[in-house]
């Protein structure tokens, strides 16, 4: 199932039309916040259809069908422009597009984007934002608030997020050091599993870092309710927890995180999308390196964690 949902002006003037194709589902904080910030720069100016593919919540074998989908949605529609958004977006129809005229702008793409294409490189006609944050800037606040820590579980659901995540966090391996701190990944697909791994860490492990946990599936194989993963690890650990996304740093979440706003990612694909449409060159992929740190202050209080003012005066707390 996908499903899909238009945007358009009542100008007669504005009859581009733009197809963002959301490898996620509506409802999830960070395909909302993506799509907010893609619709306030172009809303008001094209024609804007969002398609939701809902990867997060299909199992992987409903995931070529739903792409399928989208593809003849496209196909229907005929937009100017494709956005597609984060990693199984591009990968299911990146190659499609790549045979095709139209432009497109990705965005939420954590691995190398070159991957996703038979030649390894990107097609002239694609373009797009990376997001990607990199694990020494998670180091930059897990180091001066556990000052006696020496490692860390990277902790990952089994999904092509995961896979991309631990490519470029951690160059594909199970392990490595950066300024003698330790890290270490583990990737799990049952419930069973994550709360086994999130209990035994306690004993081998300074914190863990909980990259992603959207796919976990529960006794019966249906996905979990991602809250439900989080409040459940967070009530049991007696270690920090640190995670990557907005929505994790709560009271029943982790203690923070150093994150990618989605609004503002959004708007910067937008922008992109909004120049190649108006005439421009499509340009070469950037990174999007304009990150935020939160952190809890319940959690906080929990571990016992001063808050040095090198760290406060750079976050975000609630």
């Amino acid at each position: 199932m996908i499903i899909i949902l238009a945007v358009f002006p009542t100008a007669s003037a504005k009859e581009k039309t733009v197809l963002n194709i959301s490898a996620y589902n509506k409802g999830y904080k960070w395909t909302d916040d993506c799509v907010k910030g893609i619709s306030s720069v172009l809303e008001d100016r094209y024609n804007l259809v969002t398609i939701y593919m809902n990867t997060k919540v299909l199992s992987k074998g409903q995931h070529q069908e739903s792409a399928d989908k989208s593809w003849n949605a496209y196909k229907e529609i005929k937009p100017d422009l494709v956005m597609l958004g984060d990693d199984n977006a591009l990968y299911f129809l990146g190659p499609k597009f790549a045979d095709s005229d139209v432009p497109v702008v990705f965005y939420g793409v954590n691995a190398n984007p070159r991957k996703y294409f038979k030649d390894k490189s990107i097609p002239k006609n694609i373009t797009g934002i990376l997001e990607r944050v990199p694990i020494y800037a998670v180091l930059r606040i897990v180091k001066p608030l556990l000052k006696n820590a020496k490692n860390m579980l990277l902790l990952f659901d089994d999904s092509p997020t995961s896979d991309a995540a631990i490519e470029t966090m951690l160059d594909g391996k199970n392990h490595i050091s950066i300024a003698n701190f330790d890290l270490y990944s583990k990737r799990v697909c049952t419930f069973k599993a994550w709360r086994d791994t999130i209990i035994q860490a306690q004993q081998k492990y300074d914190t863990i870092y909980l990259s992603t946990l959207f796919t976990i599936k529960d006794e019966d194989g249906r996905c979990m309710n991602p809250p439900d993963v989080l409040a459940w690890s967070s009530k049991h650990t007696k270690i920090p927890l640190f995670g990557s996304q907005e929505s994790m740093v709560h009271n029943d979440g982790v203690l923070g995180a150093i994150v990618i706003v989605g609004e503002k990612h959004g708007q910067m694909a937008a922008e992109m999308a909004s120049h190649i449409l108006e005439g421009d060159k499509i340009p070469i992929h950037i990174m999007h390196k304009d990150s935020e740190i939160l952190l809890n202050r319940r959690q906080l209080e929990k571990f016992n964690i001063d808050l040095p003012d090198s760290i406060s005066k750079f976050s975000r707390l609630n």
